[in-house]
């Protein structure tokens, strides 16, 4: 399970490190933005260890123990498009 945490660590280091390094330069430059982008990933995990029940179902938890992840990536992008 560990492996699949990789995955998405790799993606959102890769991605701040070009994108982050774009931005940053039009910055220090004192020049206009023409565009930004920005990324967001969360991971959230949750889970219960194992432990003994007398019952068992459908709308309880697992006595066996259960471990669920959700990950999820977002990229915002911007233009600027005309000047105010």
């Amino acid at each position: 399970m560990a492996s699949t945490y990789w995955g998405p660590a790799l993606i959102l280091l890769f991605q701040l490190g070009l994108v982050q390094g774009a931005v940053d330069e039009d910055a220090d430059n004192g020049e206009e933005q023409l565009w930004n982008c920005h990324v967001q990933n969360t991971l959230i995990v949750q889970g219960d260890p194992p432990f003994p029940a007398k019952y068992s179902g459908p709308n309880s938890l697992n006595n066996s123990g259960e471990v669920r992840e959700t990950v999820t990536l977002d990229v915002f992008v911007g233009v600027r498009v005309f000047r105010l």
